[in-house]
């Protein structure tokens, strides 16, 4: 793995570089490879330039005489954070690492994606039309996957990764960072400078999942978080972990920081030495039966995750998002109607001014449907009786897409002692 250059070893490595100036300008353009400054070649050869005739001053006016080169430098200078998990919602940050590559317990669920796309000379030139959007897209290389030996779950976060290569390359990016940083000091300096970037531009949030992708891939990164915590008391930060060894050595230090939760996750190489820790435990399901069977708890919000705990707060989940063609999608998209029906079943009820404990037949949802599509097709009718102004569409579909969720969790016909795995706020 190619290391990332910090901006003082970039300067070095510009000055000891020998030969024609077109030399420098690859080399620089390498070196911000993936960068918003690779695109602005112009400025790459005059910042070359400046800095060929040992003028230091000159290049730093250079760089922040733009707004947009300034946000572009921060951008490569701070780890990167996201609010777009639609399970936790805009309440919680999370941080992601490459899956796979920075999980070196995972065992049922491993799967890695390759940094960067393998171009096929033969393909060069081609395109193909996608099945999302219906149009011709360029080939751009092949996107490589490995996958364990042991593998019986569909990794989420590795399937984001083959999908879409700008959330690739920001979990890549802030691998880069942290391995660069050193020390466990220096990488909880990095990680609270980085978070304080993120409030200031996003606003404040007080809880942060540690690794949506990814996990402690060593001790001293595992001290760095908890480092973090220790300096951030306002901020609530949890994880889930296959490190079982890293959680084990630490665990005495672990349970002193209030404001950090850890849930051990089954499936991993060292699950054989789950019994010998008092912390929390998580294990998927397939079924919301065998879930039941178990006697756990379903965790349909993180609630139970946040929560800081030993084994009497161990909860299950249940297999979702994208899984392989066959019997686990079919299992996930069962899972994902009974989650979706018990966890925005009360508010449903109030949007449609029902008691909140109602739970809808499938001709109550058919003729709140028929309602919305009413509503929706005569709108100017709607508001003047309303005596509004405008409708909120995009509400309305939303309705309408829990209504649907409704239909199909009647036609799965779920048995009724399945509430006892819900929270109690969802029962």
């Amino acid at each position: 793995m190619n290391k990332k250059l910090t901006l003082n070893e970039t300067l070095d490595k510009i000055r000891q570089i020998s030969g024609i100036k077109n030399d420098f300008y690859s080399e620089i353009s390498e070196i911000f490879k993936n960068t918003p400054f690779n695109k602005e070649l112009n400025f790459l050869k005059e910042s070359t330039d400046i800095l060929l005739k040992n003028q230091k001053e000159d290049f730093l006016s250079h760089l922040f005489e733009s707004a947009e080169m300034l946000d572009a430098l921060l951008d490569i200078c701070v780890l990167s954070f996201s609010v777009e998990n639609t399970k936790l919602g805009n309440d919680v940050i999370t941080f992601s690492l490459p899956a796979g590559w920075t999980c070196p317990w995972a065992n049922t669920c491993l799967k890695k994606v390759e940094r960067y796309r393998v171009v096929d000379p033969n393909k060069v030139n081609t395109s193909k039309v996608s099945k999302r959007t219906g149009l011709d897209v360029p080939y751009k290389g092949d996107v490589v996957v490995h996958k364990g030996k042991n593998s019986q779950f569909d990794c989420f976060a590795a399937n984001q990764e083959m999908q879409y290569d700008t959330v690739r390359e920001n979990r890549w990016h802030n691998f880069d960072l942290l391995l660069a940083a050193g020390t466990y000091m220096d990488q909880a300096d990095l990680i609270m400078k980085s978070l304080t970037f993120f409030f200031d531009n996003e606003g404040f949030r007080t809880d942060v999942r540690i690794h949506e992708s990814g996990d402690f891939y060593s001790g001293e990164y595992l001290k760095a978080w908890m480092e973090v915590a220790k300096k951030m008391p306002e901020n609530k930060f949890y994880a889930y972990t296959k490190s079982l060894p890293l959680v084990q050595k630490y665990q005495n230090e672990l349970k002193d920081i209030p404001n950090l939760s850890i849930t051990l996750s089954e499936g991993g190489r060292k699950d054989s030495e789950l019994g010998n820790i008092d912390i929390k435990q998580a294990k998927v399901f397939n079924t919301p039966e065998d879930l039941l069977a178990a006697g756990l708890i379903l965790d349909l919000d993180d609630n139970l995750a946040k929560e800081k705990g030993g084994k009497d707060k161990n909860f299950g989940l249940l297999i979702h998002g994208t899984q392989e063609a066959g019997e686990k999608q079919q299992l996930k998209l069962r899972n994902e109607t009974f989650m979706a029906y018990w966890k925005y079943r009360k508010y449903l009820n109030r949007q449609l001014g029902l008691p909140t404990e109602t739970r809808m037949s499938t001709e109550q949802a058919d003729a709140a449907l028929a309602h919305i599509d009413d509503i929706l097709t005569n709108q100017e009718k709607y508001m003047k009786a309303k005596g509004i102004k405008r409708i909120d569409k995009t509400h309305f579909e939303y309705i309408k897409k829990l209504l649907r969720y409704v239909k199909k969790y009647n036609v799965y016909d779920f048995d009724d002692n399945l509430i006892n795995i819900l929270q109690d706020k969802y029962k």
